[in-house]
């Protein structure tokens, strides 16, 4: 090549690389040449400092009360759940059934949905779609399910009488119908009994018999009770049951109590127990919801129940979006890494597959032999706190062992099935264990705040 191509290219190579910015070395980046022509090393280049790792995490927050709600969440997970029981069974989606006492046999309760004769919306057509589309549904051969007469529901029937029989009148009742959903409203008998955790364990086998056959259970609380301060206080204990039952299954709950507290009379009869109704002429109006209608304690159960009907229907559907994700608790549940729960009420149900086994030999009095697999949770109370902690068991026993700030066995101070219990601040570990008996064994835990007595 002759030499003054040479140059001219590298006069072109020089031009586009200060055209692209990058200048020449400088003599500090080579390094100076001395009298002596040896040449000095540049001057090292500082490393950038490493980014500091080692930060305190955020304390965890201290329990704090959740304000109670009508209608329960439909989150995602709940959505997906729920579909995951659905799609277990063919079924009749325009189809529910209904599950309880008097107050779910009455005339009273939807039959009104089942024409438009005496239905006043009050301005909430959103809710007519779903009207419509159980109004199609066919529970029986004569009858929508507004209309059918339930064998699974009666006067004066508790949840024995609904497992009563082979096979039980709600498996009768299922099977009759093919229902996708099942209105499980049993409690307003049952709390004559006055036993909460007895309620709670046929509530939870009747959970499962729903679920497994795909059948989404819809739970609800009883309504106040008007005729005696210490049967209100007994109904507001079952309710803390059902309640508990329908967040640790992740199913629909629907707070009657709650939606007819603030009622005049707390929308009660004149027996106050069971639910007044509008009445135009002496003739009962259940289904008109005007503001003189919502006064009424059954045309408020109406109103509710279809708003649950159609949050299903239409969540389900994809028609509306879910509620949003709810803060979950952080950590494991183990031994090594405690649940810490935030906020209450909580609960949960875990089979038996997924609880650790790692602690052993309580010091508190009465405690019994647990070695079995266990559940650890961790709270922080900012201020002396009662508490209420209960346990259930399908195919076991379980009970709760309440520790201190360190999770140590030898720190027990309470034991039982069920406890009620006043703790200082600062932190402490509960432990739910349980002992399985089978195949299927789970263990649901609950925890909540007393049921305060009426002023």
């Amino acid at each position: 090549m002759p030499a003054f191509l040479s140059l001219s290219c590298l006069a072109l190579c020089f031009g586009l690389l200060r055209a692209c910015g990058v200048e020449s070395l400088t003599s500090a980046q080579t390094g100076e040449q001395t009298e002596a022509g040896e040449r000095t090393r540049p001057p090292p280049v500082a490393e950038p400092e490493e980014p500091e790792t080692d930060v305190e995490p955020e304390p965890a927050p201290p329990l704090r009360r959740r304000p109670p709600r009508i209608h329960s969440r439909l989150s995602p997970s709940t959505v997906a759940h729920l579909r995951a029981i659905a799609a277990t069974a063919d079924l009749r989606d325009d189809v529910f059934a209904k599950m309880g006492g008097s107050s779910i046999e009455s005339f009273a309760y939807l039959h009104c949905f089942a024409s438009d004769r005496h239905l006043d919306l009050g301005g909430r057509e959103e809710l007519r779609p779903t009207i419509e589309f159980f109004r199609g549904g066919r529970a029986d051969r004569r009858h929508n399910p507004f209309r059918r007469r339930s064998l699974a529901a009666h006067k004066g029937w508790s949840l024995r009488h609904g497992l009563t029989g082979r096979p039980t009148r709600i498996v009768r009742e299922l099977r009759a119908t093919r229902a996708r959903y099942a209105l499980l409203l049993f409690g307003g008998n049952d709390v004559q009994a006055r036993n909460p955790r007895r309620f709670g364990t046929q509530l939870e086998k009747t959970v499962e018999t729903l679920v497994h056959r795909g059948v989404v259970p819809v739970l609800g609380s009883t309504s106040p009770r008007g005729d005696d301060p210490a049967m209100d206080l007994w109904a507001r204990r079952y309710n803390r049951i059902s309640r508990g039952i329908a967040r640790a299954w992740d199913l629909p709950y629907i707070n009657f109590y709650l939606a007819l507290e603030a009622l005049p009379r707390h929308g009660l009869a004149r027996d106050g127990v069971h639910s007044n109704v509008l009445l135009d002429g002496g003739r009962g109006r259940p289904c008109v919801f005007t503001e003189e209608g919502l006064q009424r304690g059954m045309n408020v159960r109406n109103l509710r129940t279809l708003e649950s009907l159609h949050r299903l229907r239409s969540v389900l559907g994809g028609q509306a979006a879910p509620d949003p994700e709810p803060e979950r608790p952080t950590g494991e549940g183990t031994a090594a890494s405690p649940l810490h729960v935030a906020s209450a009420p909580f609960a949960e149900r875990r089979g038996a597959a997924d609880l650790s086994a790692s602690l052993d030999g309580y010091s508190c009095e009465g405690s019994a032999s647990a070695d079995g697999p266990e559940r650890v949770y961790r709270v922080l109370l900012g201020e002396p706190t009662t508490l209420w902690l209960s346990t259930l068991a399908r195919r076991g026993t379980a009970r709760v062992y309440v520790l201190g700030a360190e999770l140590d066995p030898a720190s027990c101070v309470a034991s039982g099935e069920e406890l009620e219990i006043e703790l200082g601040p600062g932190v402490h570990h509960i432990v739910a264990e349980l002992q399985p008996e089978g195949d299927g064994a789970s263990l649901t835990f609950m925890l909540d705040y007393p049921v305060q007595p009426p002023p």
